[in-house]
């Protein structure tokens, strides 16, 4: 598997791995593509964090300035920049789907008819004469 930037957090290193499970490997272009797929997921594990109420942070910042006023900065929004950044993702998912090298086709499974078929050209070939 590829390394991966130490930077991500847990939902970004889960999909790293997920994305490279099974030795899957990606084309550079495409790993960098996979890292920013990353990215967004704990962009996203933040902002549902923030949507939820699990977390404050970034919601509101209240600062009293020197005049004695209050200044109060809101970030509201969270609900559309989740939306975004789910879109986001899932662009770069399917960018990643095609940029994977196809797997190798699975051998057939032999058949009951395919095993008829093999028995009875044995029997025909064993047969004195032919």
């Amino acid at each position: 598997m590829p390394a991966r930037s130490r930077a991500l957090g847990p939902r970004g290193r889960k999909l790293w791995s997920q994305l490279h499970a099974g030795g899957k490997v990606f084309d550079p272009l495409a790993d960098l593509l996979a890292e920013e797929a990353c990215r967004i997921a704990d962009r996203l594990e933040q902002l549902d964090a923030i949507l939820t109420g699990r977390s404050a942070e970034w919601i509101t910042f209240r600062e009293v300035d020197d005049g004695g006023r209050e200044v109060q900065v809101v970030v509201d929004g969270a609900l559309a920049e989740a939306r975004q950044q789910a879109t986001a993702l899932k662009g770069l998912i399917a960018q990643l789907e095609k940029a994977r090298p196809p797997a190798e086709p699975e051998k057939p499974k032999a058949s009951a008819t395919n095993d008829i078929q093999r028995r009875r050209a044995e029997r025909l070939a064993a047969r004195p004469g032919s």
